[in-house]
């Protein structure tokens, strides 16, 4: 009996302890689980966060290299801006029959190809002189059935006419109010600023004029995440008006107060050709606080080319064709075709507000 009754304690106290140890092994467990959902947990807001920072996005694999691509789903707002356009429809090379003047119909034909929502003119539309006959007779045939799609600026050739009165007249309400030549449009999460850049003619150029003190207090109370902006002459180029400041330095307390509130993009036209620039500052420091400009004037009058280097130049071409812009809502992609329909150039950015 004493001895039956020994066994019956051990069985119990083996009991306890087995149970004991299962209890251990089970806080254990539970410990690692813990563990694996914490770093699980942590892994997940790690990717949300990067999700968030490159929403718009996709990481693409090639077997060279990793690069950013735009998104297939995304619908972006798509534009195309082009300058320097339609030769005066008097002039003997308008039949288009010069490979190197007078192309603007192909240019046209490129545009409908992209099919783009807003089409940004970067001014000297109308050659000669800018007139009502060279809009109504040139450009108009050409283009003037999209003319809804159009935002203009006016270039220097508009204002062969006094007060650019063709120019006003064909675009009306488009060219902003009255005749200054400047006016602001928002589409989704970008601003659009169309400035005037024909100093000499307007006298608002200068850090203290109207159209100056306007660009200020629009940019101090835009709250949209990108901006834009575009005129005719451009702050920064190595073609042929690049030797003469006069022909390029228009705006520059416009491309100052862009820079303070962290703009994207310059887009310009005046010089016959496509360049594409690095980010860079007012003084061309080349900076990722900078902006990126684009100078497109290969709308079909002729051509130019490159005569002076600048570091910060990343493509020149010296032929026809248009800019596509893809505007995301925190960044955008461009591309530049030529008459072809062949991308010569592109990338993409991010939205720096």
């Amino acid at each position: 009996m004493k001895n039956s009754s020994n066994k019956q304690l051990n069985q119990k106290i083996v009991s306890t302890e087995i149970s004991q140890e299962d209890i251990n092994i089970d806080n254990k467990h539970y410990v690692i689980l813990s563990i694996l959902i914490a770093i699980l947990v942590a892994t997940l807001l790690v990717m949300v966060a990067v999700g968030l920072l490159w929403w718009p996005f996709n990481i693409v694999k090639t077997s060279k290299s990793t690069v950013i691509a735009p998104p297939a789903k995304l619908q972006p707002l798509k534009i195309v801006a082009v300058g320097d356009i339609a030769c005066d429809p008097t002039s003997p090379k308008a039949n288009g029959l010069d490979p190197v003047e007078c192309q603007d119909k192909k240019v046209r034909e490129l545009v409908n190809s992209i099919n783009p929502d807003k089409i940004l003119i970067l001014g000297d539309i109308a050659y000669d002189k800018g007139t009502t006959e060279s809009f109504t007779n040139g450009f108009y045939k050409t283009w003037g059935d999209i003319k809804t799609k159009f935002l203009p600026a006016p270039g220097n050739h508009e204002y062969g006419t006094k007060n650019a009165a063709g120019y006003f007249n064909y675009f009306g309400s488009q060219a902003g109010e009255g005749l200054a030549g400047y006016y602001t449009t928002k589409i989704g999460d970008w601003s659009i600023y169309s400035l005037n850049s024909n100093c000499p003619e307007t006298n608002d150029c200068s850090v203290n004029s109207t159209q100056i003190n306007w660009l200020k207090s629009q940019l101090q109370n835009d709250t949209n995440k990108c901006q834009l902006a575009f005129w005719h002459h451009p702050q920064f180029s190595t073609s042929k008006h690049s030797v003469d400041p006069a022909q390029t330095n228009r705006l520059p307390s416009a491309w100052q107060l862009l820079q303070n509130s962290n703009a994207e993009l310059v887009l310009n036209g005046h010089e016959h050709n496509y360049e594409k620039f690095a980010q860079q500052l007012l003084d061309g420091t080349k900076s990722d606080d900078g902006i990126r400009e684009f100078v497109v004037g290969t709308g079909g009058r002729s051509l130019y080319q490159q005569v002076r280097q600048n570091a910060n130049s990343e493509y020149f071409y010296s032929g026809f064709g248009a800019l596509e812009l893809e505007l995301y809502p925190s960044s955008y992609s461009w591309k530049f075709y030529n008459i072809d329909n062949k991308i010569l150039d592109s990338g993409v950015g991010i939205c720096k507000r």
